[in-house]
């Protein structure tokens, strides 16, 4: 095929997927006319409703039901005069996840990543702008999301990790993680799990580190009859060991790992709040799900005000996120 034959075929390819988008508009603002959207995320009680009517309708024209809904609900973000006829449905529908400043940014879409010198929005740049996964990750976290992706079930991760630890320089930069160094050598020191040998099976002696002293002879049992009660009471003593030189660097560890777990935490709940809040959009909540949220805020309150007795730094951290009386 030649590239005057595919530039028009892209060309055509572009009219009919602006033809489609006038259908999904069309069809879309027919959902509105049904069940109008009066107030940002809907009135109370009236989910069920719309709900119901979107189901009817949607059946008599032969589309599925969350496809009508997502017509319906860009319709509503998108008024027929803020529409750009240029830009396809689809990217209205993820811009839409934006604020009133949606109306500004899709009149200037980005560098197209393959045509040098054309500007126009892909589906890949408008949901990189809104905070969704793409499907071609470019930058390092991107990458680093959709590798977490693939390796979720844990035989497949420990044999990624595996593969990519022999990389000198993949081993270099993980060495310099002092929590990945520390669970690393913690699980050398629990030792991998073996099978119980079979009966009759002549058991491989384990492969013990060099830097393992070998065990000392054992010495004849004592009669304890022969023993002095005063050696007995004494014995206690002499098991005490001296303190280990390492103590204090294991115990700094320790409390660096804390440290980031807590620091984790605290990521956790702040993205997976990022992420659900906007998801929401401004649908007015009933009054059983704000009852929900608040009985869970206060749950969070709770175990944040027991911790300030033991741990009286944390009360500032409380009070600079108002999760807590002061």
């Amino acid at each position: 095929m030649t590239r005057e034959r595919y530039d028009e075929l892209v060309a055509e390819g572009r009219e009919l997927t602006l033809q489609e988008g006038q259908i999904q508009w069309r069809l879309g603002d027919m959902a509105l006319e049904i069940e109008p959207i009066t107030v940002p995320g809907g009135l109370p009680g009236e989910e069920h409703r719309v709900r119901k009517n979107m189901a009817m309708f949607a059946q008599d024209i032969d589309q599925p039901v969350p496809t009508v809904l997502a017509y319906r609900v860009t319709s509503g973000k998108w008024p027929s005069e803020r529409r750009r006829p240029e830009v396809p449905w689809s990217i209205h529908r993820i811009l839409g996840r934006l604020d009133e400043s949606r109306f500004e940014v899709v009149q200037h879409p980005p560098m197209h990543p393959t045509r040098p010198g054309v500007c126009r929005w892909t589906d890949e740049s408008a949901k990189r702008l809104v905070g969704w996964r793409v499907h071609t990750p470019r930058s390092v976290q991107e990458k680093v999301e959709a590798v977490h992706d693939l390796v979720g079930d844990e035989q497949v991760a420990a044999q990624v990790a595996t593969d990519l630890l022999r990389r000198p320089a993949v081993a270099a930069a993980a060495a310099k993680d002092e929590t990945a160094c520390h669970l690393f050598n913690q699980a050398q020191r629990r030792g991998p799990r073996v099978a119980e040998p079979e009966p009759d099976t002549p058991q491989a002696e384990p492969d013990v580190p060099d830097v393992i002293a070998p065990a000392a002879p054992a010495e004849p049992a004592a009669d304890w009859d022969e023993v002095p009660v005063q050696q007995v009471e004494d014995e206690p003593e002499e098991l005490e060991r001296p303190p280990s030189p390492v103590a204090p660097v294991v115990r700094k560890i320790q409390h660096t790992i804390e440290f980031l777990d807590l620091v984790g935490a605290c990521h956790k709940f702040v993205a997976a709040i990022g992420r659900l809040v906007p998801s929401l959009g401004r649908r007015r909540l009933s009054e059983a799900e704000i009852e929900t949220i608040h009985h869970n805020l206060a749950r969070v309150r709770g175990v944040l005000t027991e911790l300030r007795p033991m741990f009286p730094q944390v009360s500032d951290l409380l009070r600079g996120v108002a999760l807590a009386d002061a």
